[in-house]
Parts: structure tokens; sequence; C-alpha cells
């Protein structure tokens, strides 16, 4: 039976891979990629920050040593990730990016060895091989025409792929510190949002949303439940699960972005699209599973 820890990090990457569904919704209402994001992180700012001040103010306090690791998860893994992330995806396709992106978990993995002495057990190296083998499945990369990949997308692909590790190496610096999960996420998006400000088109996202009122639904759903819980379920579950196992499990984010294309898109369900859905959730067996004495 899985912990409760496990279980959240298995919620976050779950939900995380919801956010397709909204950014198709956005775009087809005239919003780009870069506005979806930013109305994404500018509002799960505001509205953590309006949240925290009413409710939580305490939390907000950080001890200025550990400013950097809340800096660091906002610009580097929030602001920076969707940055190299759309830009990867124009440069390249889509399926391109996500396999690039997902080096993440072994990125983590290497990282979280050198940093927090984590060990490098055949358990944790055979279900990072099935996550790799999982996302290249599910993204389709392998029948995509090589010649779409090139050195400016192959390198904002493998950016991304950092800044969205880093988000585990700072938030298990953060846990270890004894900040709350509530902290984390707060000055996460706090951050995030002010790095993003120059790249948004805000009279864009205000005239979109004011002329479709409906979208203003959508948005308080995106930012909540594909944005402020998965965030919240992740850092929660980083007290007890290590940083390279906890981004391995969260690439079933892979898997649920696959299945939501497939129910809301009518998006072919392939033979190596199931491939890749079961051998990612193979890597979350694999780290589960207990050892009998």
């Amino acid at each position: 039976m899985l912990k409760p820890a496990a279980l959240l990090i298995l919620m976050a990457g779950t939900l995380w891979g919801t956010q397709g569904i909204y950014i198709k919704l956005f775009i087809t209402a005239g919003l780009t990629p870069f506005d979806a994001a930013g109305l994404r992180i500018l509002g799960a700012g505001l509205t953590v920050l309006s949240l925290m001040m009413i409710f939580k103010r305490r939390l907000l306090k950080v001890r200025l040593q550990d400013l950097w690791i809340f800096l660091g998860a906002g610009i580097i893994s929030m602001a920076g990730f969707t940055c190299l992330y759309y830009s990867a995806i124009a440069l390249t396709s889509m399926g391109t990016a996500a396999v690039l992106m997902y080096i993440a978990p072994a990125v983590v993995t290497v990282l979280a060895r050198i940093f927090f002495k984590e060990a490098l057990t055949p358990k944790k190296i055979a279900a990072l091989c099935c996550a790799l083998l999982g996302c290249v499945c599910v993204s389709g990369v392998l029948s995509t025409d090589s010649s779409q990949l090139n050195v400016p997308g192959f390198l904002s692909g493998i950016g991304c792929g950092i800044a969205y590790a880093m988000y585990s190496i700072f938030g298990t610096a953060a846990m270890h510190r004894g900040y709350a999960a509530l902290t984390l996420v707060s000055w996460t998006f706090i951050f995030g949002a002010v790095g993003m400000l120059p790249l948004v088109n805000i009279d864009a996202v205000v005239s979109t949303l004011t002329v479709r009122p409906q979208l203003i639904v959508i948005a308080a759903l995106f930012i909540g439940t594909a944005t402020l819980l998965p965030y919240l379920c992740y850092s929660a579950g980083l007290k007890s699960v290590p940083a390279g196992q906890a981004a391995i499990m969260a690439s079933v984010e892979a898997a649920a972005a696959a299945l939501c294309g497939l129910i809301f898109f009518a998006e072919p369900l392939s033979i190596s699209l199931c491939t890749g859905i079961g051998a990612i959730l193979l890597s979350v067996i694999c780290l589960n599973l207990k050892r009998r004495r």
C-alpha cells in the first residue's frame, strides 16, 4: 500500500497532467502560450499572497539566509521553466520538448545524490529507466521528424528539464530547514509572478477574460486544481519522500497528460502511448516495493 506522502506526489503529477486541457482552451480563446502561462503564475501568485496575508501571515516569514531557496524556486523553477519549455516547443515540437523536459528525474536523482547524499539504489535506477522510457513513448517523439531538432531548441529543452528538476532540490532544501509547504509554494509563486511580468501581455489577458466571462471560471480552476493544489501536494510529499524518488514518481504527469488528450480531445491511443503509460506506472510500483525480510 502506498504511503500518504507517495500518494501526494502521485496526485501532484496527475493534476499537473491536466494543464494541457486549460492551455488548449485559452489558446483557442486567443491567448498566446506565454499569456496562458502568465495567467497561471500571476493568478496563483496573487491568490496565494492574498490568502496568506489574511490567514497565515506568519508562514510568509523566512530567514534572510534562506531567501535564495525561494528566489531559486520562483525565478528558476517556475518562471525559467515556463519560458524555456515554450521556447523548446516553438523551436522543435511538443513531443521533443516533452522528452527533453523529462530529463528532470535523472537530473534530480544525480543532484540529490550530490547535495543530500541520497542513496542511488538499484531499485531507484530501475524506476528511473522505466520513467524515462515511459516519457519517451508517451510523448511520441520516436515518430517525429528528427530534422525538427535544432541546437537552440535542444538547449532550451535541456534547460527546461534542469529548471523543472530544480524545484525538487529547492523544495527539499526548504523542507530540511523546517519551512512549511505553504511557505515554499507561496514564495515560489510570488517570485515566479515577478519573473513572468515582462513576458505577459496583461492587456490581452484582461480583455480576453472580459469578453468571455466563462473563462474566468476556467482560469480559477486552472489556478486552483492544476497549479496551487499540485504544488502543495508535491511540496508536502517532499517532507517524507526523497527528492530523487519524488521526481521519478511525478513523471506520472506524462501519462496523465496523454490520457487527458485521449478523453477530452480524442487524441489517438497508440501502442507507444499504452507502452509509455505502463512504463511510468511500473516506475512508481518499483519505487514503492518493500524488500521482504
